[in-house]
Parts: C-alpha cells; structure tokens; sequence
C-alpha cells in the first residue's frame, strides 16, 4: 500500500535530524517542504516531522515550531499536510528538521486502533458481526474475507449434503442441463441435483457429458424452458431433504388387453448406477389381458446384468416373480409361471443396475 498522509500509522526513524532545504518553506500553504537530506527516513508510509522546535544550537524556539505529516520523495516531503501542531508557517533554508513521537502521531494510533477494538483491546461485537460469514455466504462460496462459525455452517447447506454448484446450470431439454466445460471431473452418474425454476426441483443424474447432465425427476419434476438458479449436488447416497421420485407407470398385458388399471404407482430411489423401485398395482377390470403383466420402469435397465422382480398379490396371498428388460420394463408372472393377478392388488420391489 502506498504511503498517504492519511495514514494513522506512521513510521520513524531513530534519533532522525536534518534541515530544512534551500530556498526555505515560503509560506503556511505550500505542500512541498524541501530537505537537505532524506537518507533513513521511512518511505513505507507517511512520516511526521517538527520543524524549528530548536534552532542550530539547541535553543528553543516556540513560535517558531511546527508539526507537519508528508510523503518522502527524493528530498522533499510533499503532498504535505501542515501545522499539524505548532503554526503553520514559513521557515528558512538550514532549519532543524526532527522526527519525534508528537501527541498527533499517539492520537492518530488510538484513533486507529479503537476503530475495531474496546479499551480492553478486543474487537468490539459489532465489528466481529460483520466479519462472520452467513449460511448464504457460505453457499454462494466467493466471499473470502469474512470467518466461518459453527452456526454458519450450521445455517448452510452443507449439513444436508448438497453443495452449492456455483455456476450457471441452463435448460436444455425437459431431461437435459447445460453446464460450464468439465462436468465430467465434477459430477458421476448417481448424483442428486436440486434447483430453482420458481419452486425447487430435485432431479438424479443419469448421464454425464462434459458440458450436458441427462436428469430424471420422475413423473414429478421436469426441466421447464426458463431461468434456473441455486443449483446443488450431491455424491451422497441420501442427502437430507431429497425425495423419493415417483414414476407412474404403464401397464399391459403379453396378451390380450387390460380394460382398467384403476392404480398404478411407485417409487424409485438412485444410488450410483443402482435403482431401486418399488410399485403397488391395482386393476379392476382384467379383459382379456393374460400372459405376463408388463409395468414400464423409471429407467431403463443395463443389459449386460440380470435382475429379478418379486413381488406379493395381496388380494389372494401369492408370492409373484419376474425380471426387469429394457423392453417391457417389470415382466411379473405368478409363482408358477401365470397371470398374476385378476381383479386384485399386487406390490413388487427390483434393485436393478442401469
């Protein structure tokens, strides 16, 4: 930091004596004050001097003494702020220059120092306030003046899990996310995002480009054409606050028709590349539908892993099994390889790699 004569702290120099210049001080308004010499005296910061304290013998010289804060360049002080004590005022060429501890510079060191401390030289509470982070601060991630308290980050979201991405996520489709370059160091298949597009939206992460994330949010959540802001994510399995996603799916028969499927509902829940989904099935008409029960899936499964389906008819209490394809989604057959159900209710589970 540059000198300035604004400066509360200021240097000195030890035992410092010289003279005033040729050509003298004219008056009390210049601002350059010249030196015979300038050698040891402080460049780091403005520097205090009295001038004519004494004259060359020693002998005391009251009205003649003036205290004056400037900026050593070369030999001069300029930029001078005058009669900071003493009378502002003309002195001769050969004048005795002095740099002293004067009442000024003390009184401008405790000025500086009870700006942000008591008496007792602890900072005040009203200083220490304004260096604390808040949870906001701590979520947007670019202050970096300011301490982090327990209760900071206690306010933040990092006790949830998610952290604040801190940069632009933009629509790209109801299933897609532009992102900055580089996704691929930061974001894995698995992850769970929330956001805001007026309300907050929570999406998992099925697919990572470098600057695209394919996102489910099931039948809940899809990404609209507008603005997205306070993006997160997680690498957690379960981060606090983030919901099972629902998937209503579709459901037919191998053969035939089913007249009416008066309920079909599930959950799902990601963790890495693994899903487990969980439904209840209640149809109330049957048709003609036979064969095997079909139900869509939220995601379609990897094909290079084999997954079983079970399940459980509870309006006749009858276990159910099956598999998972990327075809038909859930194919369900009763234990003995037959329709599964009538006009009944079924529930079945799957944890299935995609």
């Amino acid at each position: 930091m540059a000198a300035a004569t604004t400066d509360k702290l200021r240097k000195v120099a030890r035992r410092w004596v010289g003279q005033i210049g040729s050509g003298g001080v004219a008056d009390d308004t210049v601002t350059t004050i010249p030196l015979s010499s300038s050698t040891n005296l402080p460049t780091g910061t403005a520097v205090s001097v009295v001038i004519d304290r004494v004259d060359a013998n020693g002998t005391e010289t009251p009205t003649l003494e003036e205290t004056s804060i400037g900026i050593v360049s070369s030999t001069n002080l300029v930029s001078c702020v005058r009669g900071e004590e003493g009378t502002a005022q003309a002195h001769d060429a050969g004048a005795v220059v002095e740099v002293l501890l004067t009442s000024n510079m003390w009184n401008d060191m405790v000025d500086w120092g009870v700006v942000e401390h008591s008496q007792l030289g602890v900072h005040a509470t009203a200083t220490v306030t304004t260096l604390k982070a808040t949870g906001a601060e701590i979520n947007t991630g670019t202050e970096d003046g300011k301490i982090v308290t327990p209760k900071a980050i206690a306010d933040s979201d990092i006790p949830s899990g998610l952290t604040p991405a801190r940069e632009t996520w933009a629509y790209a489709s109801a299933t897609t996310i532009t992102i900055p370059a580089g996704g691929l160091l930061k974001y894995a298949v698995g992850d769970k995002i929330k956001l805001t597009q007026t309300t907050v939206k929570y999406f998992y992460v099925v697919t990572v480009a470098d600057e695209l994330l394919t996102v489910t949010g099931g039948s809940d959540y899809t990404v609209a054409n507008a603005a997205i802001t306070s993006p997160f994510y997680s690498h957690a399995s379960t981060p606090i606050g983030f919901p099972l996603m629902a998937h209503t799916p579709v459901v037919t028969s191998s053969v035939g028709a089913i007249t009416t499927v008066s309920s079909a509902t599930s959950t799902f829940q990601i963790v890495g590349t693994r899903i487990v989904w969980k439904g209840k099935i209640n149809i109330t008409d049957i048709g003609t539908g036979a064969g095997v029960l079909y139900v869509s899936a939220p995601i379609d499964p990897n094909p290079n892993y084999y997954h079983t389906v079970v399940g459980y008819n509870v309006s006749a209490a009858f276990a159910l099994t099956g598999r998972i394809s990327a075809a038909n989604g859930a194919e369900i057959r009763k234990y003995d390889g037959t329709f599964p159900m009538a006009a009944e209710t079924i529930i079945f589970e799957v944890t299935y790699e995609f």
